[in-house]
Formats: structure tokens, C-alpha cells, sequence
């Protein structure tokens, strides 16, 4: 199932699936994660286990497959929906207060969607604006051709106005990898590391330019914040830079209404933009972690690939300590960092991530409630001195079912 599958079978009714192959940071699990149904990806032989007709249930919490189950085992996990949908209703009911620390931090959190109709369930859900819009699912699907400047436009300026000034960023197309357009699939034989994300962007400045005018048109209704992903070099910056201020030109010349009054981003996802981190912030108003990325690159695994996925680890040392610096060369700059990856919805990681310094969050609108909570349940100046405290006597942070550290001796 490929992503631009799962956005189609959106306005499907299907209570859940299992693929034999992928991870669970793939595009495909996310979208899964973001319509709300459970997955269980990479189960290697499922479809020699299951035949038409059998019973299924799906855990998409622990990965569990259980076929034809007894009556006894039925009814465990239909007990464990019951409460699940219980502890929803309990965060859904106080999604709209603030997402205050317990001592007076206030801390953003943001939804992330892939089509404009999502912004509403953002806004429901008690999201502060946009983190991500993922411009690709206009671009993918049984398209003929490319969405036209008017088509990007219309939605662009819907999701603004959806928000009422809220703050949306809007990132630039992001095809690769297990993303790609009707009829394109890749050659290369890494896809991960070929012509993806801004790489194939400036590859093809013509459909670019017709994005960026879009957005430049969309800005004159609302807060927005455009994205750049993959990037690398300083070089992918200045000619992003460069071609925003042509298509102002062009537009211009058009007597087509726009606004320059934009942010500019770019996201953290190569390890190289990490370690340069200081040098970057000079050029851009404020960088986004994406977390999915960055982890398979630095730890050298293919995030859709079921055979290493059990390697994909956001608590490898390495990791936390790249996303530690890059939030601290942040502060130091004045420049606002977020994290959009898998990370940022998983309640696992949000007292991690406060402690770490983290003060904007975005996620799937589904997990926003139960984020909000967290925070508002959390001390981050003890939550800070504990995590300070355990990278001095053990890089390797382990945390407990609840997201707390674990002291060790």
C-alpha cells in the first residue's frame, strides 16, 4: 500500500490493515496514524496466515495480529478499545486549554495534514495552527498531469484562511523515496538518497516556480510559513531563496495579488544540516526536525524496510544528542525549532523532548489532546535537570511505559 493508496481510501470504510512489508515511521503508517485506523506494517508472512473470511483483530498499539481469536481473547481486546475510547473522551473534553506547564511554560503544539480539508480536525482537536502541510498528496494519486498554479493556489489559501492567523507552515513538495508521482516510479537504487524533496524540485524549476507562486499568492491570507525539506547545502537555500524572489517577479509582472510577508524554513533531517546547525539558522527564520529522516539517515536505516525496522531507535544516543544541539543552537539564535517527525505525537517521547528544550510540537490532530495533557502535567524546569542529569551519567536514556525517566545507578 503506498501512501497516495492511503489517502485515497480515505472516504473508504475499512476498519484497519496489515502489510507484509514497511516500517513504522513509513509515509504509509503515518497517513494510517493520521486517519485513525490501526496498522500493523512489516509482518513478513501475514498474507500466508490470513485467508478470506477469518476474524481479525489488529493491535496497532503493540503490532499484535491475532486470527480467528477465541471468545476469551475477543473479548480482552474489545475491553481494551472500551477503555481506550474511554481515555479519548477524557482528553477530548479538555483538548482546548492551554498547553501550560506545570510551571508557567507555554508550549506550542501544532497538527500536521496531508490535504486541506484536515486543517478543521487540527483546529477541533486543539492545534495552534499548521506544523506541516505535506504538499506532495496534491501532486500524487490518479493525477494526468501536475496541479495547476490556480489548483495549488485554491488550497493553499484555504488551509490560511481555515487557520485565521494562526501560524501554517507549508512544506515544498517532498516526492521520493516511498513517495512518487502517477506513472514515475524511481530507478535509483536507493531511492532514500537519490532525486527527492528539494533535489528534485530544482531538477524540475518549472514545476517548482508554479508552487512557489502559488504559495507567495496564498500568503495575503494568512500566517504562512514555507518549508524546505532535504536539504544539504548552503547552495539549496540561496537558489530556493533566489527563485522565491523570481516568482515574485513573475508575478508582479502578471498583476497577480501576493504578499512576501512569509517565514522561510528549512527542516533538519540530514545529519549534515545538524552539524552545521549554527551556520544554517543565519539564513532561515526557523527549522523543523523531522525526526523519521533524520534517524535513518543517521543510523543508516531504511525507515520502509520491515527486515531492520526493529533498528530505528529514537533513543540511540547519537540521536538525542543531534536533537539536543540543534534545539539548543536555536535558543541561542532566536530562532524558533519544531519537531513534525513521529517523535513529536508520540507521548513516549514528549517529556524527553521538553526536557531536551523543546517548546513546539507537531503532530497528527488525533494525538494533539493527549499531548496538551502531557504538558500540562509536566514540570519542564525538573523535567530539564532530570534529563541533564541522566546524560552525564549514562548517554543511553532509557524511559519507562509513561515517558519517564529511568534513574539509574
Amino acid at each position: 500500500i503506498t501512501p497516495a493508496d492511503m489517502v485515497r481510501m480515505r472516504a473508504a470504510q475499512f476498519s484497519g490493515f496489515i502489510t507484509d512489508i514497511g516500517g513504522p515511521t513509513s509515509h504509509t503508517a503515518i497517513v494510517a496514524r493520521s486517519i485513525g485506523v490501526p496498522a500493523v506494517v512489516g509482518s513478513v508472512n501475514a498474507r500466508h496466515m490470513i485467508h478470506d473470511h477469518d476474524l481479525l483483530v489488529i493491535d496497532g498499539e503493540t503490532g499484535g495480529i491475532v486470527v480467528n481469536p477465541s471468545p476469551e481473547i475477543l473479548r480482552h481486546y474489545q475491553e481494551k478499545e472500551q477503555k481506550l475510547l474511554a481515555d479519548k473522551s477524557l482528553l477530548w473534553a479538555k483538548r482546548k486549554l492551554a498547553s501550560l506547564s506545570l510551571d508557567g511554560e507555554k508550549v506550542t503544539v501544532l497538527g500536521n495534514i496531508e490535504n486541506p480539508e484536515e486543517a478543521e480536525e487540527v483546529l477541533k482537536s486543539g492545534g495552534q495552527g499548521i506544523g506541516l502541510y505535506r504538499t506532495e498528496f496534491l501532486f500524487m494519486g490518479n493525477r494526468d498531469s501536475l496541479p495547476t498554479e490556480d489548483e495549488q493556489y485554491e488550497a493553499y489559501a484555504f488551509v490560511l484562511k481555515q487557520m485565521q492567523g494562526k501560524p501554517v507552515t507549508i512544506r515544498t513538495l517532498d516526492i521520493g523515496s516511498d513517495k512518487n508521482l502517477q506513472g514515475e516510479l524511481s530507478s535509483a537504487i536507493n531511492p532514500a538518497l537519490g532525486l527527492r524533496a528539494v533535489r528534485y524540485c530544482l531538477a524540475r524549476p518549472d514545476m517548482f516556480m508554479t508552487q512557489l507562486k502559488a504559495l507567495l499568492r496564498a500568503a495575503v491570507h494568512g500566517h504562512l510559513k514555507i518549508l524546505v525539506p532535504m536539504v544539504a547545502h548552503h547552495h539549496e537555500i540561496v537558489t530556493v531563496k533566489r527563485m522565491l524572489v523570481e516568482a515574485a517577479d513573475e508575478l508582479r509582472r502578471e498583476s497577480k495579488e501576493f504578499s512576501e510577508d512569509y517565514e522561510f524554513g528549512v527542516m533538519v533531517e540530514i545529519p549534515a544540516m545538524a552539524f552545521v546547525i549554527d551556520m544554517v539558522l543565519d539564513d532561515v527564520d526557523f527549522v523543523s526536525i523531522g525526526t523519521n529522516d533524520l534517524i535513518q539517515y543517521m543510523l543508516a536505516i531504511d525507515r520502509i524496510d520491515s527486515d531492520v525496522s526493529d533498528l530505528f531507535d529514537p533513543l540511540h544516543p547519537a540521536v538525542l544528542r543531534v536533537i539536543a544541539q540543534v534545539i539548543k543552537a536555536g535558543i541561542r539564535k532566536g530562532k524558533p525549532v519544531s519537531v513534525c517527525g513521529e517523535m513529536a505525537g508520540d507521548s513516549l517521547y514528549t517529556r524527553l523532548l521538553l526536557g531536551l528544550g523543546l517548546r513546539e510540537f507537531s503532530m497528527t490532530a488525533k494525538h494533539i489532546p493527549e499531548i496538551k495533557h502531557i504538558i500540562r502535567q509536566s514540570h519542564i524546569g525538573m523535567t530539564t535537570s532530570k534529563v541533564k542529569k541522566a546524560f552525564k551519567k549514562n548517554p543511553h536514556i532509557q524511559l519507562d511505559a509513561s515517558g519517564f525517566i529511568v534513574e539509574t545507578e
